[in-house]
């Protein structure tokens, strides 16, 4: 499994107020649909679209950014065998499902960071921080 492609094809982000109180954010990745591509230089591989929604929320209900795009992925055949047969029931093996999700999330939180800086949002994933020596063990705490 090897990814060929990625591309965004619709990024709606939306701020409808202020957040003034307490909040929560949600993510959520939707895979839409897969197809069977086609790729003329790779005759002895297989290509697979798998189109994507990727949803951040900031609940309740002050903001929201939503990719929707593509993910172009490349298998050996004896890999792709049941990738639509499973689709058919709305299933994708743990072995695609895991790294597609890592590369859709790894893709789209650069971006939605951006847009969160922006629209003056908070960051949807922490940073690391630098922290003092803690005082009572006398350990460094340096990164978290």
């Amino acid at each position: 499994m090897r990814f060929i492609g990625f591309s965004l094809e619709k990024v709606n982000i939306e701020k409808k107020k202020e957040i003034k109180e307490k909040y929560s954010i949600n993510s959520n990745i939707d895979i839409k649909s897969i197809e069977k591509g086609n790729v003329d230089l790779m005759k002895n591989k297989e290509v697979y679209i798998f189109k994507f929604s990727f949803i951040i929320q900031f609940e309740p209900s002050f903001a929201s950014l939503d990719f929707n795009g593509s993910v172009a992925v490349l298998f050996e055949p004896s890999e792709s065998k049941n990738i639509l047969k499973k689709w058919k029931n709305k299933k994708i093996d743990d072995s695609i499902r895991i790294p597609l999700f890592n590369m859709i999330m790894n893709k789209c939180n650069i971006k939605a960071i951006k847009y969160e800086e922006d629209l003056n949002l908070p960051v949807h994933i922490p940073f690391p921080t630098v922290r003092a020596e803690d005082q009572t063990s006398g350990k460094a705490n340096y990164v978290q």
